[in-house]
């Protein structure tokens, strides 16, 4: 269903884009007399698209809070492993793109890999009618920097302003977008809209000649405006300022500080031109052909560990590679390393 869903965003994006779909792990059944949507019986035409396939969902809702109660979520624990499980195996990931308890549900991925001192090791969410979490044993316990586009489906949707408030505060680099078909992914003069996350997928993944080129044709309607900016990121603006200290932009676009594993390395150290010298890497090589086979590339130069071991110090405008003090010529050179192949 999801495939189906997708479709003119993914046709948009074209044939350099890679989509992975995991199937949720917890057996789904309707609910007689709910008026949940995720409880109610599927269409005939989902129906027909599932093709003989059971339904499948995240987590399960045992209790729904009424009047300000929170609810009670079953099975985020272990889903929340599952899909860390996926997105490891399937590394590297550049952008989740999710819808309704989808979206919740990678929310509460976040906050146990918070919990775990890990940070989420992709670029961009793209949350479709979703993203808040309601039983407070999964809420965040502080924001999350990782920029994310929320789609709501505007006054149609009965739950858009509860939504739309929760996520607000969750996520405060936040690009918000809307359309009017409710609670569902974009159906009427969807054009616009998809074009915008496009571009905003396009500019987080460093894809920044052909954003421009999309930004430029396209803007937001007077009926999808972006309520919320997203952060301005350093490098900008030249009034921007960096993060404080040493650091190397990783390659999903964060600065890397202190690593929090081994507790020794001062920032993390890493050059996307030199990624495996000693098994013959001339400097010809992109990052992504290296992390088809050896997702360990991205370990710090200095110490080793993991660039997620690396204390995060938020978002970057600059070239994976790039460290305070670096040459504009030295920058340059790390755009070609970066693009993906």
């Amino acid at each position: 269903v999801i495939k189906f869903q997708t479709g003119a965003l993914r046709s948009l994006l074209g044939k350099e884009v890679d989509w992975i779909f995991p199937d949720a792990p917890t057996p789904w059944a309707p609910l007689a007399g709910s008026t949940y949507p995720n409880e109610q019986e599927r269409s005939d035409f989902e129906i027909r698209l599932a093709q003989g396939n059971p339904f499948v969902q995240w987590y399960r809702t045992d209790v729904h809070g009424a009047n300000g109660d929170d609810d009670t979520w079953a099975g985020v624990a272990e889903c929340s492993e599952f899909l860390h499980d996926c997105l490891t195996r399937e590394a590297p990931i550049d952008v989740v793109a999710s819808f309704s308890q989808g979206s919740s549900m990678v929310s509460c991925l976040i906050e146990q890999l918070r919990k775990k001192q890990l940070e989420p090791p992709w670029r961009l969410n793209v949350f479709f009618c979703g993203g808040n979490i309601d039983d407070a044993a999964y809420q965040f316990t502080e924001p999350c920097l990782v920029p994310t586009v929320y789609i709501s489906g505007g006054a149609s949707d009965p739950f858009d302003s509860f939504i739309g408030a929760k996520v607000a505060k969750m996520y405060p680099n936040l690009l918000q977008l809307s359309h009017t078909d409710g609670h569902d992914f974009p159906k009427t003069s969807p054009n616009d809209l998809y074009a915008t996350i496009v571009a905003e997928i396009r500019r987080q993944c460093g894809l920044t000649a052909a954003a421009a080129a999309v930004s430029q044709a396209v803007r937001p309607s007077r009926q999808n405006p972006p309520i919320a900016a997203p952060r301005q990121r350093a490098g900008d603006d030249d009034d921007e300022e960096f993060p404080a200290g040493m650091w190397t932009v990783d390659y999903i676009g964060n600065a890397r500080g202190p690593c929090q594993s081994c507790r020794r390395c001062e920032y993390y150290t890493w050059n996307p031109n030199r990624l495996r010298p000693d098994q013959g890497d001339d400097g010809g090589t992109t990052i992504t052909e290296w992390f088809l086979n050896d997702y360990t590339a991205l370990s710090c130069h200095g110490c080793g560990c993991m660039f997620s071991d690396h204390k995060s110090l938020g978002p970057v405008n600059k070239p994976a590679g790039f460290y305070p003090g670096l040459s504009e010529e030295d920058a340059n050179a790390l755009l070609g390393a970066a693009q993906p192949s």
